[in-house]
């Protein structure tokens, strides 16, 4: 029997702040992928961890998740770290 798996996929995120729509059609692009795939049994990856394709974005030179990407992955989100 041969495995199938998809190497990676992702949507551009829009640079800057982009709109909340283009953000929720994103979203949504990337949970039905991966919900698709899933349903076969087929294995996936994201294509990108804080580049264009990111789930993370930089602020202040420290990545942070980006919520909506994440729970389109069907994963939570981290527990938020304190300052110190």
């Amino acid at each position: 029997m041969a495995t199938l798996a998809t190497p990676r996929f992702s949507f551009e995120r829009p640079f800057g702040r982009g709109s909340d729509s283009v953000r929720r059609v994103r979203a949504a692009w990337i949970s039905d992928v991966r919900t698709t795939l899933e349903k076969y049994g087929i294995g996936w990856t994201m294509w990108d961890y804080s580049g264009g394709f990111a789930v993370v974005t930089k602020q202040n030179g420290v990545p942070v998740p980006d919520e909506i990407t994440v729970k389109a992955l069907g994963m939570t989100m981290p527990p938020t770290r304190r300052a110190k």
